[in-house]
């Protein structure tokens, strides 16, 4: 209730309230009042097999009765406000009316239009993913004067050839479902369909830059449509709003996408918007309000969004339009594609003149990295269940492209060796090739340059007169009539000598035209396109010669740790673990980093550079060991030879012997290295030690391979030591006897593990001979054999041994012999003494006091 207190002649009320008088209607009523139409039925344009329901009502005094009517003819049992036509077919198109009436008269709403349209044999939503949802946009086509293309990808269509006849559309949210069924008469408005190469995105502003050839106007005239607006909660609204088309169009997603112009000469008398989305991958629209403008004026990445009704198309296959010719360069790929048309499955054979290609059976070849030899036409044979068709040839030239002249990213160590090699991406036909290149003399020097493998029948020229300023200039010439190979061609090593550095840098390599003028020529002298490729060589500092501790990378730094770890690494006591460590040990002859061997030569070098004597320097030189494992033969013998002597001794089997080893020096003398090799059967190595005349040497022994019979030892005498001319006893070797049978063994001088060598103080190396020794075993000596006995054994010898004793010892690295208790049994020719067991293990030996 709404009220104004104290203003009985109001316009507006000031308050209300949610109630109002209870009243009590006195009433007569009145059966005089004839039928009048309270609410007019809406007619409907609707797709065959579908229904709908006319809505009529009227007023007047009851009893009313009613009868509907098409075009003119009363409907059989059709008598009610409410007229379900169900399962609708075109004859049910028409006019219809409905008739109310009472004993006082009747009336008779409008005529209402419901169209019967055919049924498609399919339907799809385009695109398919809006099918169920509420778009984004609208689209006022049916309402306003105006002009749009509207562009649909051809991924979002079936992939067959369609032939479209029908379009519906759904009405946008912008309705309601206050607003009720309703439908609409458009008199003049013109729909068109083509397929355009244009793609989402790239539609034009100018409306027949977009169109196809094959556009076809679908419909152009009266468009009558209707709606129910009924949708579920959260469910798209119904594509109700048909459009049948005058001439259906055949549409095949082969060949390019689909564009809908729709042209609207007309005003509508109220909003009548459809459902659009935004689909900017695949779909796009250009419009105006201007149904005869030729230029759009606005664009939006979307689109209506439609359900087609079409029927399959049943197509021979075709080629639309040519394949076009290709023009590629060597080494460069050609592509041929063909659009194809027609029912699906499409089968595709590629073929080069006659001859098919191995496993192009797609609709595009790509030939890689041609050659000359892929020159020629090529064709594609399309097929399906209906039939064959061969395109036209399409031509394939192969050009020529420029030579590509270049190196790989050089690598190099720090002080050491750069190798570029050079090489040639040919097209076949060069004879000769000319270059110069140009580099920092800061960090590269020219060393040299070699032909490569493949081209040794040919000629290199090389100008290094600029060399010291950077420049040097390369000219490669093959035998007259000869070319290079097709494709990659390695031409010419050049070899550079790498500055020292300590920090890792990158130098470039530059082709220049001085002093040779970059060229390539064929066969003939013609010029050849070329293309010369600058590079870079990346230089690496690995450390400074003998910095080797820690292991394994060293620390910048020379110290005795270094000095240590050098020798180690010398007598095979510690084995480098990469390259850059053996090239950093391997540091003598200082000038040129080392020798690929690791010898005592770089002990003492390792040691000047410790002690302040040679200035250090950054690592170079070689990587790997050059010396095989067994050793290396000796040099020649010289008068002027230093003499290592081993003195040959007599011994008992089970006594330890000690043999001198002797330097007959020339004087200056400051490390030897060498290895001996004995009978491990017959001796067994205990040790070595320094002698009188080498006191406070460092002394490195290699008992890696004693038990094959070989000892590597290393000594250094103190840094700026060495040795005056003369005999000098440098170390002495120690080994046990262990054979029992008289006779002698070798001891003999090798090079594994530890190389023969002998060093002055600068590292330099001294010519020196190896003499070896012989150790006697004396005569008569008994041979001694053991037997368990009770708890303990027994040791038994002949009894023509006579006057021997028998001792023991725990261990023979520094054996302590003691005689053994008991008393011996002569038995026969055998003389036996039980000996009982220990927990200790022991050695024995016979000896005559």
């Amino acid at each position: 209730m709404l009220y104004n207190d104290g203003q009985p002649d109001a316009a507006t009320a000031t308050a209300s309230n949610s109630g109002a008088d209870v009243i009590d209607f006195v009433y007569t009523i009145d059966d005089t009042v004839p039928p009048q139409i309270s609410l007019q039925p809406v007619g409907a344009a609707l797709v065959e097999g579908q229904a709908i329901s006319l809505v009529a009502t009227a007023t007047g005094a009851p009893p009313l009765t009613f009868q509907w009517f098409q075009d003119g003819v009363a409907i059989d049992g059709a008598v009610n406000s409410t007229l379900t036509l169900a399962n609708v077919s075109p004859a049910q198109t028409g006019m219809y009316s409905m008739v109310a009436s009472n004993k006082n008269g009747s009336a008779t709403s409008k005529s209402v239009r419901v169209l019967v349209l055919p049924k498609p044999d399919a339907l799809a939503v385009v695109p398919a993913d809006a099918a169920g949802i509420e778009g984004s946009g609208t689209s006022v086509v049916a309402s306003v004067p105006i002009r749009q293309q509207e562009l649909y990808s051809s991924t979002l269509f079936p992939d067959q050839p369609i032939q479209i006849t029908q379009i519906r559309f759904r009405p946008d949210a912008v309705f309601t479902t206050a607003n009720g069924p309703y439908s609409y008469s458009i008199s003049n408005l013109q729909f068109r369909l083509s397929t355009t190469s244009r793609r989402p995105g790239g539609l034009s502003m100018t409306f027949t830059e977009n169109r196809g050839a094959d556009e076809v106007v679908v419909f152009d005239g009266s468009w009558f449509f209707s709606t129910q607006f009924r949708s579920s909660a959260g469910q798209g609204k119904d594509f109700d709003i048909v459009l049948q088309l005058q001439t259906p169009f055949t549409y095949d997603p082969a060949i390019g996408n689909l564009l809908l112009e729709s042209v609207n000469f007309g005003m509508a008398d109220r909003l009548y918007a459809f459902d659009a989305a935004p689909h900017g991958a695949d779909m796009e629209r250009v419009y105006i309000q201007d149904p005869l403008s030729p230029i759009a004026s606005g664009r939006d990445p979307g689109a209506s969004i439609l359900q087609l009704g079409y029927s399959a198309v049943a197509a021979p296959p075709r080629i639309v339009g040519a394949i076009p010719d290709q023009v590629a360069t060597v080494g460069s790929n050609a592509t041929f594609t063909v659009v194809a048309a027609g029912t699906r499955p499409l089968n595709f054979q590629w073929f080069k003149g006659s001859d098919p290609i191995v496993g192009a059976t797609f609709s595009s070849i790509t030939l890689s990295n041609v050659a000359f030899g892929a020159a020629g036409a090529y064709s594609v044979q399309v097929s399906n269940a209906l039939g064959v068709v061969v395109s036209a040839p399409a031509q394939l030239v192969v050009k020529p492209g420029p030579v590509k002249v270049g190196f790989a990213r050089g690598q190099a160590s720090s002080g050491g060796e750069l190798a570029l090699q050079v090489r040639a991406q040919a097209n076949g036909n060069e004879n000769a090739i000319a270059f110069s290149l140009q580099y920092d003399t800061d960090f590269l020097a020219f060393d040299s340059a070699t032909l490569s493998d493949g081209l040794q029948d040919a000629t290199l020229n090389i100008n290094p007169q600029d060399a010291d300023y950077g420049f040097v200039g390369f000219a490669v010439a093959l035998p007259t009539g000869s070319t290079l190979p097709q494709g990659d061609d390695a031409l010419v090593t050049i070899r550079f000598r790498v500055s020292p550095v300590v920090t890792n840098t990158s130098s470039q390599v530059v082709f220049v035209d001085l002093p040779v003028v970059e060229e390539v020529v064929d066969a003939l002298a013609h010029p050849v396109d070329a293309e010369f490729i600058s590079g870079w060589a990346d230089i690496t500092f690995h450390g400074f010669e003998g910095d080797v501790a820690p292991r394994p990378t060293g620390d910048s730094r020379l110290t005795l740790a270094d000095w240590v770890q050098v020798g180690r690494f010398i007598a095979g006591l510690d084995d480098p673990t990469y390259p850059d460590e053996f090239q950093r040990i391997d540091c003598a002859p200082r000038s040129s980093g080392g020798d690929g061997r690791l010898t005592v030569r770089d002990w003492v070098q390792a040691g000047r550079f410790v002690a302040g004597l040679d200035p250090v320097v950054v690592a170079a030189g070689p990587t790997t060991n050059s010396v095989h494992e067994g050793g290396s033969p000796l040099g020649p013998q010289s008068l002027d030879s230093a003499r290592l002597v081993i003195s040959s001794l007599t011994g008992q089997p089970g006594e330890t012997v000690v043999l001198p080893v002797t330097l007959v020096a020339l004087g200056g003398e400051a490390a030897l290295g060498f290895s001996v090799g004995f009978d491990p059967l017959v001796l067994t190595f205990v040790g070595a030690e320094t002698a009188k005349d080498s006191t406070g040497a460092m002394l490195n022994v290699n008992t890696r391979s004693v038990a094959g019979g070989r000892v590597g030892v290393a000594l250094a005498l103190p840094s700026n030591s060495t040795l005056a001319a003369g005999p000098r006893q440098v170390a002495k070797l120690k080994f046990l006897v262990r054979s029992v049978r008289a006779g002698t063994t070798p001891v003999t001088f090798d090079d594994s593990p530890v190389v023969r060598e002998v060093v002055d103080a600068s590292a330099g190396l001294m010519l020196s001979t190896y003499s070896g020794a012989t150790v006697t075993i004396n005569p008569g000596a008994p041979e001694v054999a053991f037997s368990p006995s009770g708890s303990g054994f027994d040791v038994s010898w002949p009894a023509s041994a006579t006057g021997f004793l028998l001792e023991s010892s725990p261990s023979l690295t520094n054996p302590v012999w003691t005689p053994v208790n008991g008393s011996p049994v002569t038995t026969g020719d055998q003389v036996t003494l039980h000996v009982a067991s220990g927990e200790a293990q022991g050695y024995f030996r016979l000896r005559r006091p």
